[in-house]
């Protein structure tokens, strides 16, 4: 490659290095939109050591159980974008959409 464009890469890289540096900085929370001691919630409490772990943060499992999970997936839509907020979903969204105009409201 030529110069320039190692040149290029380099500048766009280095961009790139300090914003990945900062994340996570604080505590990850996973909304598990169904209750307590169901699939996913037993799916989520058996990945979140490792998902704590390897992310050198701690993450809190959230469970927001209702209206077949949309309850726990408007809490994730309408939380701020900055990836500390994550949600653990199923089958059953994909088939919201498809049973109600707006699945995510206010209730």
């Amino acid at each position: 490659m030529k110069e320039k464009t190692w040149i290029a890469l380099a500048v766009a890289l280095a961009g790139v290095a300090p914003v990945h540096a900062q994340y996570p900085a604080r505590t990850v929370r996973l909304i598990v939109p169904f209750p307590a001691g169901s699939g996913n919630d037993t799916v989520a409490r058996f990945v979140q050591p490792q998902f704590s772990a390897a992310l050198g943060q701690q993450v809190v499992i959230d469970n927001r159980a209702g209206a077949a999970g949309n309850l726990g997936a408007e809490v994730a839509a309408k939380s701020p974008p900055d990836g500390y907020t994550l949600m653990m979903g199923n089958i059953a969204h994909s088939i919201s959409m498809t049973l109600y105009t707006s699945p995510v409201t206010t209730w």
